[in-house]
């Protein structure tokens, strides 16, 4: 009986060491902007008062901003100059309303979109006194 005690004792040293619990790998937190990041080609439109749609194809570029949630979206609508920046929120983003100047006139701008399977959908608004107009559209990368 000695002897079998003998045995025991050595060998759950060497077993119950080995059955502790490892700790887990951590994994780095995966950045929201990630998949709204790159170059994209965008088609969208509007419907003139008359029934016209307007059709326009154009590439632009989503980069990160310094503000976390935050993209920097450069040509975004067509528009040139320092872009805009969108919030993100999960899927969404939304660019609040912002003055910029077409054409020497100022506009407000404003829009809204979401992205699934990696395509942007989207919404914007020029908004002036004289000409406002309401696009949609999507992109692709």
């Amino acid at each position: 009986m000695k002897s079998l005690y003998f045995l025991i004792i050595p060998i759950l040293f060497i077993v119950l060491p080995s059955c502790q619990k490892s700790e887990p790998v951590p994994v780095p937190p995966v950045d929201p902007r990630e998949k709204f990041l790159g170059t994209w080609k965008a088609t969208d439109g509007f419907t003139e008062p008359d029934g016209t749609i307007v059709m326009q194809t154009y590439t632009f570029t989503i980069e990160k901003s310094t503000e976390d949630n935050t993209l920097l979206m450069q040509g975004f609508a067509n528009v040139s100059g320092p872009g805009f920046n969108g919030v993100i929120n999960g899927n969404n983003f939304e660019i609040i309303v912002k003055q910029i100047s077409i054409n020497n006139m100022p506009v407000l701008f404003d829009a809204l979109g979401n992205i699934q399977n990696e395509k942007l959908t989207y919404s914007y608004r020029f908004m002036s006194s004289t000409n406002p107009r309401q696009y949609s559209g999507s992109a692709v990368k």
